[in-house]
């Protein structure tokens, strides 16, 4: 309950800051079939009352909108509201004053100026231009994502491949032994080095260590897979910076690993410790990084391609089905139509969006009547 609380108080006191005139409040009354309650923050923007033992000091009916109105006046409230202002609401998005209030021309002026984006920033509004809004222009903190074992457990694998890569070019069938012992050894220290001491933690350590079907070995034997057709990797196009200019658009990122043939062949990788894009529509990162290294280097891009490196699941996938060509053309031109679409001001929910796991569920307005909000 205190989690949730927390999360939709923060998402509250955001929309708060930023709302130009008006902050409504709302909830939907059913969740594919299933009857919803309202946040369990709104029993706390109340008048307070006498409390008893384990009961909420705030009951539901009471100052809802003189709450609101002193947040959007910049009063400062009481401190069983959790907001004390719309600064201090600011300050924890990390912007220096309350984000501007929404309108089509200034929101136009400021993504006008924007001369260089990342690939996960256009991603993210192909995806849902809603998710773009609440993450890239009000900044909200992803809590889910950003304190989950997934996450941390991206960084750690991220970690051991960009040490062993730095120090080995490829993994052969005589230096195959040794690979596994070295990367056993590097994920061993970064598992523990995380600091996590859940059941779950443990259990994935033993996933990725333990035995002949464990994720490292079948890692080995993909990596074996790309010795063989003739890859290599330098250790400076590992976890490397790259940049690309898209006809004005520019786009700046980092590049988990290329590997590379003699005769200038390239593809960039992609690690995965969780789900893999399966929507070629929405998979910019890696068109656009092989256009960026190709603009770097030259040479011959291959289709890019996602290695997923997860506890219980190890394997190469790709959505893209019709060649490298193909992959970055559509990319550069899906990366235009979204810039002029920011630059207009469209940030509505998708209606069809299935993201079972996006960080801003909880506010997403996708039903019939609510998709203008």
């Amino acid at each position: 309950y205190r989690k949730s609380a927390e999360e939709t108080a923060y998402y509250f006191s955001s929309a708060a800051a930023s709302a130009g005139k008006t902050c409504t409040l709302s909830y939907a009354k059913t969740d594919t079939g299933k009857t919803n309650s309202p946040s369990p923050y709104l029993p706390r923007i109340s008048e307070p009352k006498d409390a008893e033992i384990r009961e909420l000091q705030h009951s539901v009916p009471g100052s809802q909108k003189t709450a609101g109105y002193a947040i959007a006046k910049c009063q400062n409230l009481p401190e069983a509201f959790g907001i004390q202002s719309a600064e201090r609401t600011a300050e924890r998005i990390r912007t220096a004053e309350p984000v501007p209030a929404f309108s089509e021309e200034r929101f136009s002026a400021l993504y006008r100026e924007t001369k260089t984006v990342s690939p996960t920033f256009l991603e993210t509004y192909a995806e849902s231009p809603f998710a773009w809004y609440l993450k890239h222009h009000l900044r909200l903190e992803q809590t889910d994502a950003a304190s989950s074992e997934a996450l941390r457990l991206g960084n750690v694998m991220h970690n051991v491949l960009e040490t062993y890569f730095t120090r080995h070019d490829r993994i052969t069938p005589e230096t195959k032994d040794a690979a596994y012992r070295e990367l056993a050894e590097l994920i061993s220290a970064e598992m523990e080095r995380a600091g996590i001491k859940t059941p779950s933690w443990k259990a994935k350590t033993l996933q990725y260590l333990d035995g002949t079907k464990s994720t490292l070995a079948g890692f080995i034997e993909q990596e074996l897979a790309f010795a063989e057709q003739g890859y290599t990797t330098d250790a400076s196009w590992v976890e490397r910076e790259v940049e690309a200019d898209l006809d004005g658009i520019r786009i700046k990122g980092r590049a988990d690993r290329v590997l590379r043939k003699e005769d200038g062949t390239f593809f960039v990788l992609d690690y995965k410790t969780g789900n893999v894009k399966e929507n070629a529509e929405t998979a910019l990162q890696l068109p656009l990084y092989s256009e960026a290294v190709r603009q770097m280097i030259g040479g011959t891009p291959a289709v890019g391609q996602y290695f997923q490196i997860a506890p219980n699941s190890v394997g190469i996938s790709t959505p893209f089905k019709n060649g490298a060509d193909e992959m970055i053309a559509y990319a550069k031109q899906r990366a235009k139509e979204i810039c002029d679409a920011i630059q207009s001001g469209y940030c509505k929910p998708n209606a069809d969006c299935k993201n079972r796991y996006c960080p801003f569920k909880r506010v997403c307005r996708k039903t019939e009547g609510g998709e203008d909000d």
